[in-house]
């Protein structure tokens, strides 16, 4: 049997040269070790090729050429790695209990107790800094129930280009963040993004609110229970990021929300469906992918309104009167 040579034993194998590339760029893991297959040199695309390599040599990491294929399906979970696979530790995502107030650009953290081992991966920050010169007030996208692994990276990936502030995943009801497989679906764009486990969800979100946030829940059309909605188009028009730092929150496909989460909620929001031609069959289809369904809601929340000013504009009137993805 082939046997797998872990550095530690919370290691984790990276796959696919977006994936592996990002997190040599990122440096946000502790990076151990580069496998290659003669495959990967022989790609058409020499560039990634070379630049995947000058990256690893860049991070002082070894570079093992000639690997054994039979290892490197074994290390990818036979998942196509192409001929390249990253030992890496885990991506930090430390565990949060709350947001505090916005204040001078930083947001202040209430961190859950880690062990000596966590808080080595994930760090212990006191306060992540957001951005100032801008329009709008901080972002943070909440994900509960998101058990496919494809979904969430494909969510982490529209949240880092739309440009989310951080991405807060509820630890016992979502895929994890460990998984290869998240951060393949999301192409490598996890490795940028700032990210929170959440292991107290309801408690989260119930102080995060008391703190000055503003929470809004993604839901179905017309599953408002007799609240008003707001849909995507209108938040798109106008923004709540102008006013105040938001929380959106988004739910498994079919169930949604829990009930314990939505109930905590400011406004709930929605996306309207299309009109469809009088002779287009019915098949039962009415909802979006919650991925997708993620992405719509971003852009609506992040779409800058026509006449905002950022904050540095605001700022000098008063004064005068990539990872490569």
């Amino acid at each position: 049997p082939v046997s797998i040579p872990y550095t530690t034993a919370a290691s984790q194998f990276l796959y696919g040269s977006n994936v592996i590339f990002a997190a040599l760029r990122a440096r946000r893991r502790k990076l151990y070790h580069l496998y290659l297959h003669p495959r990967f040199e022989g790609r058409s695309d020499t560039d990634k090729h070379d630049t995947v390599i000058a990256a690893a040599k860049r991070a002082g990491i070894p570079v093992q050429k000639h690997t054994d294929l039979a290892l490197m399906d074994k290390m990818s979970g036979s998942r196509p790695h192409n001929g390249a696979v990253l030992e890496a530790s885990k991506l930090p995502a430390p565990p949060v209990l709350a947001l505090g107030k916005v204040e001078g650009g930083r947001v202040a953290l209430e961190l859950e107790r880690q062990s000596r081992e966590e808080s080595e991966v994930n760090g212990s920050p006191e306060a992540f800094e957001v951005l100032k010169r801008t329009w709008r007030q901080p972002f943070l996208l909440f994900l509960d129930g998101i058990l496919d692994p494809g979904n969430l990276g494909g969510i982490l990936r529209s949240a880092h280009f739309f440009g989310v502030d951080a991405v807060a995943v509820a630890t016992n009801t979502c895929a994890t963040l460990d998984s290869a497989v998240v951060a393949k679906a999301s192409s490598g764009a996890c490795e940028a993004l700032r990210l929170f486990s959440i292991p107290k969800p309801s408690a989260f979100i119930h102080d995060s609110r008391e703190a000055g946030w503003k929470i809004h829940a993604a839901v179905a059309p017309d599953a408002g229970n007799g609240r008003r909605q707001i849909m995507s188009a209108e938040i798109a028009t106008k923004s709540p990021l102008a006013e105040h730092p938001v929380i959106l929150m988004l739910g498994a496909e079919g169930a949604g929300l829990r009930a314990n989460l939505v109930k905590h909620a400011d406004k709930l929001v929605s996306i309207q469906q299309g009109e469809r031609a009088g002779n287009m069959p019915d098949v039962g289809l009415d909802s979006l992918n919650v991925g997708v369904a993620a992405g719509v809601l971003i852009e609506a929340f992040l779409r800058k309104p026509v006449g905002a000013q950022s904050r540095a504009s605001e700022e000098r009137t008063a004064d005068t009167g990539d990872l490569g993805f």
